[in-house]
């Protein structure tokens, strides 16, 4: 395995770009007091920031500020739109990422592999964010803040070319304070669209021509994929049998954390290390399966209220 490298400037414009996002939110907290807890803005935070950094560090290609853009208005609309409206605009956006925001050396599948990624990393935040928002779990509204730096600190470990990975991981691990010990801002629901948009699109750009490596590096979503598949799995096995359990939270911050800092090591170390595109796969299918399979058994709510996972 490759050693790891850190690219200054891109970590200095990571953190600048982070650091000017959050303590623009927070300048917004201290004038409007409904900003004050738990605002549900914090991936909009992260996708700005990040593209706000890289276009500091290099240039920003339009399809990536298009796509995610789009992405973000689609977020915003969820609520008031019909689903097969919502459908089409994510899959509109992810398509635009895909085919218009890409290096020139990305493989010829990279675009519509980058657009499915989107789609799924997108809905996947998206419903575990709205789960933990209509359950009322602030911790795990909090917490996935931390998850999602986790996984863009898969990214860096994981592909060869850091720089994308590093504005990103600085940039979502600034922001991440504001969840804690701040608590004055999370991901949320509508705006965790941008941020899969922008993780996709750093890991690919990484990966380059690399194709095992992109492929191996998507197991790096972990538990953000994994807790809503979990939940309805719980919701649908509980109905079978005699009900549903208890409600609340269903496990502490740290357990979920350490198993998500494992699964992201994996999958970032291990499956975006082959040479081998089948062998990535299978690494990260496996790391992905193993993630349901924790998310299933120690759900992040006990019981479930809807059928279903989207809020």
């Amino acid at each position: 395995m490759s050693g790891i490298t850190i690219d200054r400037e891109a970590l200095v414009w990571g953190l600048f770009a982070g650091g000017g996002a959050a303590g623009g939110w927070l300048l917004v907290a201290a004038l409007v007091r409904r900003a004050r807890r738990l605002a549900p803005v914090g991936g909009a935070l992260v996708a700005v920031a990040f593209l706000a950094g890289w276009s500091l560090r290099g240039e920003l290609p339009a399809g990536l500020a298009a796509g995610t853009g789009l992405l973000a208005v689609v977020g915003l609309l969820r609520a008031v739109i019909r689903p097969a409206h919502a459908f089409v605009g994510v899959v509109t956006g992810a398509l635009v990422l895909g085919l218009l925001g890409l290096p020139d050396r990305s493989p010829d599948w990279a675009p519509w592999a980058v657009a499915a990624a989107v789609a799924v990393i997108g809905w996947s935040m998206h419903a575990r964010s709205g789960v933990a928002r209509s359950e009322g779990l602030d911790g795990e509204r909090r917490l996935e803040a931390f998850l999602f730096a986790g996984s863009a600190a898969g990214v860096f470990v994981g592909v060869p070319d850091v720089e994308a990975a590093l504005v990103l991981l600085a940039a979502a691990t600034v922001v991440a304070l504001l969840s804690w010990p701040l608590r004055v801002a999370v991901l949320g629901p509508a705006c965790s669209l941008p941020a899969a948009a922008v993780l996709v699109w750093a890991a690919a750009a990484g990966a380059g021509n690399r194709e095992a490596a992109f492929v191996g590096i998507l197991g790096v979503a972990g538990l953000l994929v994994a807790d809503p598949v979990g939940w309805w799995l719980r919701g649908a096995l509980s109905r079978r049998r005699a009900g549903a359990e208890g409600g609340g939270d269903g496990r502490r911050a740290v357990v979920p954390l350490v198993v998500h800092a494992a699964l992201v090591a994996v999958a970032g170390r291990v499956a975006s290390h082959q040479t081998d595109v089948v062998l990535a796969a299978a690494i990260a299918g496996a790391v992905v399966a193993v993630g349901i399979a924790y998310a299933t058994l120690f759900p992040m709510v006990r019981r479930s209220r809807r059928a279903g996972v989207a809020p």
